[in-house]
């Protein structure tokens, strides 16, 4: 396999894997906050739980933001450069 179709490849790879992590980030927070909440014997404040929750959430959906915009990047950047040598 050509080597600049490799990276588009995985650019387009990395696009919609970050994409499935923006839209499972609030599930996932949950999932991550609830863990947290039972490794720590079952009670917490609720505006703690809040907080915990709202974290989570933002880690994966900044995690989920760099992966597609890394992609995204790559991927135009793979194409910019095909239409440079093509000129």
């Amino acid at each position: 396999m050509d080597g600049k179709i490799l990276v588009r490849v995985i650019s387009v790879m990395l696009f919609f894997l970050g994409f499935w992590i923006l839209l499972e980030s609030t599930s996932w927070g949950l999932a991550s906050a609830n863990s947290y909440l039972r490794s720590n014997g079952g009670s917490m404040d609720s505006s703690r739980f809040t907080s915990m929750f709202e974290s989570y959430c933002a880690t994966y959906r900044l995690l989920g933001a760099v992966l597609l915009a890394v992609g995204l990047y790559q991927f135009l950047r793979s194409i910019g450069q095909k239409e440079l040598h093509h000129v």
